[in-house]
């Protein structure tokens, strides 16, 4: 706000000017006379403040799975002040803001955070927050990346014995999870033999199944469900 003096209105032509507003948006001039108290009586055009603000990304990757191990985020945020009670925040890109899956407040003598990524398999997207605003509401966003499903299961067999090996990422391990082993298309309570597993270890040693016939291993997770299957091996052949 500007208050016009009295010898300036004498002129009929007043110039001066206001610092711009950072927040993005569109402005307008308006001009108050006295007598009209909060009704303007004119207004200037529109002027658009646009969002310069940015959060970019890298993602850091195992370089066997293509799994990824965490989130490099860095920001130029220029519509506010960038405060120690700023924050960024992992988000599915379908979830609101007060679900993140993990945060970090930044620094403000840096523009960068590193973040541990998700496990789980979905699409998601990285936001800004400002301590200055509202808790839920952000200041801007990253584009969106994907968390893919590189969990895997293997059934071989050599001399004899038929070893299963699995590399799971997008579950918690667990004592309580098990691999059995099927004939195929049979139901998940019908098993050949199964094993829970040690979840310090990747691979667990069967018997050979005795009947002819197309088989497959499959790995439960006890965060899924006892009899729900999370991942299966490629099908293998006793003839």
């Amino acid at each position: 706000m500007r208050y016009v003096q009295q010898s300036e209105l004498a002129s009929k032509k007043v110039t001066f000017s206001f610092e711009a507003p950072r927040t993005p948006g569109d402005y307008v001039v308006r001009f108050f006379p006295s007598r009209c108290r909060y009704t303007n009586t004119s207004q200037g055009n529109v002027l658009r403040v646009l969002n310069k603000d940015k959060v970019t990304l890298e993602i850091v990757k195992d370089s066997s799975t293509q799994r990824p191990l965490s989130i490099r985020v860095r920001y130029e945020i220029r519509s506010v002040d960038v405060t120690a009670k700023d924050y960024v925040a992992i988000y599915k890109t379908s979830s609101q803001n007060n679900s993140y899956v993990t945060y970090s407040y930044v620094e403000p003598t840096k523009n960068s955070v590193e973040l541990p990524a998700p496990s789980e398999v979905d699409t998601y997207e990285v936001r800004y927050h400002s301590g200055a605003q509202s808790r839920y509401t952000d200041v801007c966003r990253s584009s969106s990346f994907v968390v893919p499903n590189t969990d895997s299961v293997t059934a071989e067999i050599a001399s004899g014995i038929l070893t299963v090996t699995w590399s799971i990422h997008t579950q918690q391990k667990s004592s309580w999870d098990w691999v059995g082993i099927f004939a195929k298309g049979s139901p998940n309570t019908k098993f050949v033999s199964y094993k829970y597993i040690d979840p310090t270890a990747n691979a667990l040693v069967f018997e050979v199944p005795r009947e002819h016939g197309t088989y497959e291993a499959r790995y439960f997770s006890n965060a899924l469900g006892k009899y729900v299957d999370f991942r299966k091996s490629k099908e293998f052949n006793i003839a």
